[in-house]
């Protein structure tokens, strides 16, 4: 009977594969297939009865497969995750217009939203812009990736605060993401 078991600190990997992973267990020797989640092992090397090194093939982010490896004793499974892509939030710059007397000012946010991963803009996504503790607006991305709402907030919140914070909370294939625009006064 052939076990498996991918090695602590081996289990995630980027969806675009292509690192090398150790997976250990038992009647390795003679193994025929690797797979992962039915796609076969870029390639793998029995380096003993109870270890193979193998490629990771490409895969979704953010889902964990099984891993088999087939040999004539068998198939042996593990899990295997790969991580979820990677993202980067840019929030620009916001331009506080203060005039005598008025209690609240009308910003104008926006916010884009990048893949790291594979380079790309991510449209679709909800991002929450606050100033303080206060939610300001939310917005989703366009095909740009980039996210504008306009809020009204007090004064002396815009004052105290003095930049605004964009949240993208991440989705199952995608990472949580955050940043700052500074608020510049006029």
């Amino acid at each position: 009977m052939t076990r498996a078991a991918c090695s602590p600190g081996y289990g995630l990997s980027p969806a675009t594969g292509g690192n090398q992973v150790t997976i250990t267990g038992t009647g390795f020797t003679g193994a025929t297939a690797v797979t992962f989640g039915g796609t076969a092992a870029t390639s793998f090397t029995v380096t003993s009865g109870t270890s193979i090194t193998a490629v990771v093939p490409a895969g979704t982010a953010g889902t964990t497969v099984d891993v088999a490896v087939t040999t004539i004793g068998g198939t042996g499974t593990a899990k295997y995750t790969y991580d979820r892509d990677t993202t980067s939030l840019t929030a620009g710059p916001i331009l506080l217009d203060l005039q005598p007397g008025r209690l609240n000012v009308t910003l104008n946010l926006s916010a884009t939203l990048t893949d790291t991963t594979t380079g790309r803009p991510v449209p679709g996504q909800n991002v929450a812009f606050t100033i303080g503790s206060t939610t300001v607006c939310t917005a989703t991305t366009n095909s740009a990736g980039t996210a504008e709402c306009t809020g009204v907030v007090p004064v002396l919140t815009a004052l105290l605060a003095l930049h605004c914070n964009a949240a993208f909370t991440g989705t199952p294939a995608l990472a949580p993401a955050t940043a700052a625009g500074q608020l510049i006064k006029l």
